[in-house]
Parts: structure tokens; sequence; C-alpha cells
């Protein structure tokens, strides 16, 4: 997708019909139960739009690096035939700051100001925001999102089911022992995977 300059580099969107190998995604137990409400969500949000009652379908996806977050909301896109758009806000907040003044007034007007176009995203956008510093996030930006998912490290018996679907896609065979040694003292799904 071609997008205006002012959001290149801020603004990445790609159709995840073309990259994303369900063949090769491994979908654990909670991952199958949070798309399921996802998708509950989209169909009530449709519903709402229709009577033009405004709801957002915004899930908070939250937890360490390497577990996810990304992957699986490209996994949502690519169930609902959507573009994939990936929005860093770091970057807008660090581009806004360093061109400002820097200040905790600074920050609390890009805050509100991320708020106010939050809330005017339409009923059939699916958002699915992805952070590391839970903690870190606004009281009141959180309770825009209806649903708040932590992403848990897979545990060793669903690592070794992903890398299992993963080999088994590419035609691979890699020995069990091996398999167990790398996922052996990590839960990291991303360290797995590389």
């Amino acid at each position: 997708y071609e997008l205006p300059a002012e959001l290149k580099g801020l603004l990445q969107c790609e159709d995840v019909s073309m990259s994303f190998k369900k063949s090769r995604y491994y979908v654990s137990e909670q991952q199958k139960e949070l798309a399921s409400k996802i998708f509950r969500m989209a169909e009530v949000s449709q519903k709402l739009m229709e009577l033009q009652i405004p709801y957002k379908n915004a899930t908070l996806l939250y937890g360490p690096p390497g577990t996810g977050k990304t992957m699986f909301a490209k996994y949502i896109a690519f169930k609902k035939a959507l573009p994939f758009c990936y929005l860093n806000f770091s970057r807008i907040i660090d581009r806004k700051l360093t061109s400002g003044k820097g200040s905790d007034g600074e920050m609390s007007r890009i805050t509100v100001t991320l708020m106010q176009e939050f809330d005017k995203i339409p009923n059939d956008v699916i958002v699915l925001a992805a952070t590391n510093r839970y903690d870190l996030l606004d009281s009141a930006f959180v309770s825009r999102f209806s649903i708040k998912q932590e992403m848990k490290p897979f545990t060793t018996e669903e690592n070794q089911k992903m890398i299992q679907m993963f080999l088994s896609d590419i035609g691979y065979e890699f020995d069990e022992t091996e398999i167990n040694r790398i996922v052996k003292g990590t839960h990291d799904q991303r360290e797995i995977m590389n």
C-alpha cells in the first residue's frame, strides 16, 4: 500500500493475504479464544454501526517481547481478509517531543490528541494495540479497549507444536531431541523461531 509522505516511517500497511503463511502459524488455545471474541465483536460492531451506535472493536495485547503480539494481529487481519496496518506510536511521540518542548505538558497534549483520534475510528475497524509496557499506559487510554489480554509466553509443549507445525509446512524433518534442546529454557517464540 502506498502511503502519504507524512505517514511513511510511522505507518506501515501490508496485504497479509500475500505475506502471512497460515499453515506455518501455530495458534494456541488462548489465542483461539481471543480470536473468537474479536470476531464476535466484529459482528456486533457491524450491527451497531447500522444502528449508528459507536462501538470500538479494540483489543489491547500486552506482555513481554517475543510472545507473538504483532504476529497475532497479522493472523486476525488474515482471517478477516483485512489489510494489516502497523502504527508505531513511540516513533510519533519521539518525533513530536524532539520537535517540540519535550515537557510533561507536551506529552499530555500528545496523549489527549491520540485518544481523540482513537475515538474517531469507525466501528468496522478492528484495532489491536500491542505493548511490552502496560504499566506505562495512561488509564484513560486503556479504558478505551473492550478487551485487555496478556500474551503469555508459550509453554514448552506449545513451543514444540509451533516448531513442528513450521517444519511440517516447509517439508523439513528435525530431530525431536534437537527440538527439545531448542525450547528448553526459553519461552520466547521469536527467539525460538530465529
